[in-house]
C-alpha cells in the first residue's frame, strides 16, 4: 500500500518536472532566447533544407500519433507498444536526415 503511494508521488513529480521543462522551453522560444529563425535553412546559402523539414514533420507526426495511441491505451500500467509502421517511418526519416547532413547539409 505504501509502495503504491510512493509510485504515485514519483509519477506526479516526474510529470511536474516535464511540465516545467516544457514551460521553460516555450518561454525561451517566445522571449527570443532560443532562436528558431532559419532552423530549416542552410547557414551558407539560406535555402530550405528538405532533409531538415521532413525530419521535423515526421517527428511531429510520430509524436502526435504515439500520443493518440497512448491516450487510447489509458488505464494501462505500461506504455503502449510503438506501431511498427510508425517506427519505420521515424527510422527512415532520421536516416534521410543523417544522409543529408553527411552530403553537406
Amino acid at each position: 500500500m505504501i509502495i503504491a503511494g510512493v509510485g504515485t508521488v514519483i509519477q506526479y513529480a516526474i510529470s511536474i518536472w516535464f511540465c516545467c521543462i516544457l514551460i521553460t522551453l516555450f518561454w525561451k522560444m517566445a522571449s527570443g532566447e532560443i532562436i528558431l529563425a532559419g532552423i530549416l535553412q542552410s547557414r551558407r546559402s539560406g535555402r530550405l533544407k528538405l532533409h531538415r523539414l521532413q525530419m521535423l514533420v515526421v517527428t511531429l507526426v510520430f509524436a502526435i500519433g504515439y500520443l493518440i495511441v497512448g491516450l487510447s491505451h489509458a488505464g494501462g500500467s505500461t506504455l503502449p507498444n510503438i506501431p511498427k509502421l510508425m517506427l519505420l517511418a521515424l527510422l527512415g526519416s532520421q536516416g534521410a536526415y543523417l544522409t543529408g547532413k553527411y552530403k553537406g547539409g
